[in-house]
């Protein structure tokens, strides 16, 4: 919880706090469910199937990078 880790792919500016070799399953999760990827690490998830990553708001402001089900807006739950 205090760092984001050591691991950085070549090209990122920050490391990758949290990888997922599949898919997450957002369907399958906490109607009230929100995780938090913290320190300004990365997220790397390998089948987007199901969700997508939203970097703008509803107001099409620049925001940090949230993973929603495929249907949802930015900060609908759940959500990484």
């Amino acid at each position: 919880m205090h760092t984001s880790g050591s691991f950085t792919v070549a090209g990122d500016a920050q490391p990758t706090a949290l990888l997922v070799g599949g898919r997450v399953d957002l369907a399958g999760s906490s109607p009230a469910g929100v995780l938090k990827v913290l320190q300004n690490g990365y997220l790397k998830v390998g089948d987007l199937t199901g969700s997508h990553a939203l970097d703008r708001d509803g107001n099409g402001a620049l925001v940090n990078t949230q993973l929603v089900p495929s249907s949802a807006a930015y900060n609908a739950v759940p959500r990484i």
